[in-house]
């Protein structure tokens, strides 16, 4: 599976990062990368042009338009530009292209690496292959209900991550097991570990009649003060990315509106 490097002048990688900008657009009068060259589930790593790489991203619907005139791209503008953020400045200088790409940015990250390439020599995007991909960390989220908020407390569904069995211990602190190290926006770090792995060991069939085995909940009890300044409403996400083994940076993502 190829993976992309696309090239994007200010503002626009901040727009991505806000999550305001949620499609990347292509406009171009010949058939220049990424036209039919980029599929659903394919990396994109997005770099600020004569800058650094800024943040990575997974293609979501891919959308790929030829034969346009300038009607045409007229209507593509009214379709899609609410997701592109594009000024009419920028209608402007592509109302004459011939070819059109719409990729739609999903599990969008900030993300300072990116593979080795040449000067882009004027082009904003490339298509390389796998092999020079950088790792990426392992990134989820986990939604909140408004139980979670009002009770202070992250469960973590196993169908969303299941950390090392290391990191789980039992029900009391007694029984904590392996701690992971969370680090959040303000540089707070706590070390902590999940409640659940002794527990379901030992007693898996009766915890599976009970119903308890939806998830296992962070032991740490300190969620209030960030859902308090993030104004967390139910159906936002906390936001977990990997940075080594054990050690997660943690930021908070508004989904409910």
């Amino acid at each position: 599976m190829p993976i992309h490097v696309a090239i994007l002048r200010a503002p626009y990688p901040k727009l991505i990062l806000d999550g305001r900008k949620t499609i990347e657009s292509r406009l171009t009068k010949q058939p220049l990368e990424p036209f039919q060259k980029i599929s659903t589930g394919e990396r994109i790593f997005i770099k600020q042009s004569s800058g650094p790489f800024v943040a990575t991203a997974i293609a979501g619907a891919v959308h790929f338009f030829d034969q346009l005139t300038r009607p045409k791209v007229a209507a593509l503008k009214t379709r899609f530009n609410e997701a592109v953020c594009g000024d009419d400045e920028f209608w402007e200088w592509k109302r004459d292209s011939r070819f059109a790409s719409f990729i739609e940015l999903t599990q969008v990250q900030p993300w300072d690496r990116g593979p080795k390439m040449k000067p882009s020599s004027g082009l904003a995007w490339f298509v390389l292959p796998d092999a020079l991909s950088p790792r990426v960390p392992v990134m989820f989220e986990v939604r909140l209900t408004q139980g979670a908020i009002k009770n202070h407390y992250v469960r973590v569904p196993l169908n969303v991550h299941t950390f090392d069995h290391s990191h789980y211990g039992g029900s009391t602190a007694a029984d904590a097991s392996k701690p992971i190290t969370l680090v959040f926006p303000d540089g707070t770090q706590i070390q902590t570990d999940l409640v659940g792995g002794k527990t379901r060991r030992w007693c898996n069939g009766v915890l599976n009649r009970m119903g308890m085995l939806r998830g296992h909940m962070i032991r740490w009890r300190g969620w209030h003060a960030y859902f308090t300044a993030h104004h967390m409403l139910p159906g936002d996400a906390v936001r977990f990315v990997e940075r080594e083994h054990g050690e997660y940076g943690v930021s908070f993502v508004h989904r409910s509106v």
